[in-house]
């Protein structure tokens, strides 16, 4: 019988979790983890809003999120999702997958749709991982590990044997909103407007509204204020550049205005975020 308690293993380099969902949910607010982050759906289906790009996972979808990548989950019209959260560091799981001369790291695709005679196979090794987190016998990290190194063999598979072939939804609607996430990042520096993208894309701000926030978990300002906080987080850490030069970069134009929405996005101030990526 599975809870919904989160495991962990050598504090936060793994933990998995058990979660199941009835009825309409979404986050709260978008985020990132330091970590790789991975949903096995068994049941049902979820949006996933990932960077700019939108997947509808169904069962057997295995969905995979990169340190850093901007991501948030809302209902499907199911309304229903039995999925197991896994997240894993580059520290846990090195060893064993330098000998493959790999990491988590090479992958470049966020959905892998395992075929129906795949899953069970899929499923027993996610399920050794829980079992083995949850009961902790003797053993059971090295256990975890070569689960957690069989999964990622079969997650390349998929990828070798699909690189050519386009599994996302081809909805329209999919399709749409994945564009405009696509044009807000490659212009987040500039002042977007709601009527100046729904015009470069081709349809009514209105429907632009609300298709966005239905597929996507974000509003429209949201998600332009989200790309913009972190492309300042990559400038903080990777660059000394004055944070009132960034705040301009980013597409803000009041240094004080940048400095109210990064602290109420990340919890702290530009400058103590700098300060404690740099210790």
């Amino acid at each position: 019988m599975k809870d919904e308690q989160k495991y962990y293993i050598e504090g936060s380099h793994f933990s998995i979790q058990y979660m199941y969902q009835t009825g309409y949910s979404r986050m709260t607010r978008p985020h990132s983890h330091s970590s790789y982050e991975l949903f096995y759906i068994y049941h049902g289906s979820k949006y996933f809003f990932i960077n700019d790009t939108v997947y509808l996972g169904q069962k057997g979808d295995l969905i995979f999120i990169q340190p850093n990548d901007i991501h948030r989950t809302s209902s499907s019209n199911d309304l229903e999702c039995e999925r197991m959260l896994m997240n894993v560091s580059d520290e846990f799981i090195e060893l064993e997958l330098s000998r493959f001369q790999a990491s988590f790291a090479q992958f470049s695709r966020s959905l892998f749709r395992f075929q129906v005679d795949e899953q069970p196979l899929i499923e027993e090794v996610i399920e050794k991982m829980y079992r083995e987190s949850r009961e902790r016998r003797i053993g059971y990290e090295a256990c975890v590990r070569s689960a957690l190194t069989e999964l990622f063999v079969q997650m390349k598979r998929v990828e070798v044997e699909e690189i050519n072939r386009h599994i996302h939804s081809d909805h329209p609607l999919q399709q749409k909103v994945t564009e405009v996430a696509s044009y807000i990042r490659k212009h987040y520096d500039q002042a977007l407007t709601l009527d100046e993208v729904a015009k470069a894309v081709y349809i009514s701000p209105a429907y632009l509204s609300r298709s966005f926030k239905r597929l996507t978990g974000f509003t429209f300002k949201d998600y332009v204020q989200a790309v913009r906080i972190r492309e300042a987080k990559r400038l903080l850490r990777e660059t000394s550049t004055p944070i009132g030069r960034i705040a301009e970069l980013v597409g803000f134009s009041y240094t004080a205005n940048f400095n109210v929405t990064f602290k109420k996005v990340t919890g702290v101030r530009p400058l103590s975020y700098r300060k404690q990526k740099r210790k």
